[in-house]
């Protein structure tokens, strides 16, 4: 009579033991393919946003979309007006690494303040912006206005807060002061690197050392960086 053979425990347990060694492994090769998926995807994102913009410009006379207003008591974000004026979908405007709920698909109105994307509010979207508020409160720029758009920030990755690191945001606050907890650049979602769409339509990479003073690595407020020459 043959005897059925069964493993034993240190068998199993040896076993256990080898595919959690090799899971281990292989763990972080796999999150850094992931990361460069993330990262490969969020570029893409930002080439079809600075398509976008060119089409948003040649039907307004060459200014930019404001930041943010109100329409029937709704805020309104630049997103919104590239979606309304362009062939641009939600979907562009979800950087795949920014894991905090709510995201663009989920909210009505394309998520103006959880967008992973923040938008060079202060000197592009708006002349010193002061809030959502009315359209003629806030000037926006006229491309002719940018004489650097090669060293202009247009939208790059941007959080809600200091302490909502994976929640999005609509707009960039370059430098810490009153409301500082608001649109600061998340550098962890990209291994350390801030992806940015440039005034003139080109995208890189960006390493900031301090997420939580990013200017200091990307250029102090007010210089070239962000108001790329606007006159």
């Amino acid at each position: 009579m043959n005897r059925v053979k069964h493993f034993t425990l240190i068998e199993l347990l040896v076993v256990i033991a080898i595919i959690a060694i090799l899971a281990a492994m292989l763990l972080p090769a796999l999150n850094a393919a992931r990361d460069r998926a993330y990262s490969s995807t969020c570029m893409n994102n930002l080439k079809q946003q600075g398509t976008a913009f060119l089409i948003y410009l040649d039907g307004y006379d060459e200014y930019y979309p404001i930041y943010g207003f109100k329409r029937d008591n709704i805020d309104i974000s630049w997103i919104n007006l590239l979606m309304e004026n362009t062939e641009m979908k939600k979907g562009s405007f979800v950087d795949p690494a920014l894991k905090g709920p709510p995201t663009p698909q989920d909210h009505p109105y394309a998520g103006y303040s959880y967008s992973g994307y923040g938008y060079n509010f202060r000197y592009i979207g708006g002349k010193n912006g002061t809030g959502m508020t009315d359209k003629g409160a806030v000037k926006s720029a006229k491309a002719s206005e940018l004489t650097k758009p090669a060293q202009g920030y247009l939208v790059m990755d941007a959080v809600k807060s200091n302490g909502l690191y994976d929640t999005g945001n609509y707009r960039v606050i370059e430098y810490p002061g009153s409301s500082s907890g608001n649109g600061t650049i998340d550098a962890i979602r990209h291994q350390g690197m801030v992806d940015i769409l440039y005034v003139d339509g080109h995208v890189a990479s960006e390493k900031v050392g301090n997420r939580l003073l990013p200017y200091e690595t990307l250029g102090s407020y007010n210089t070239i960086n962000w108001n790329a020459g606007r006159k």
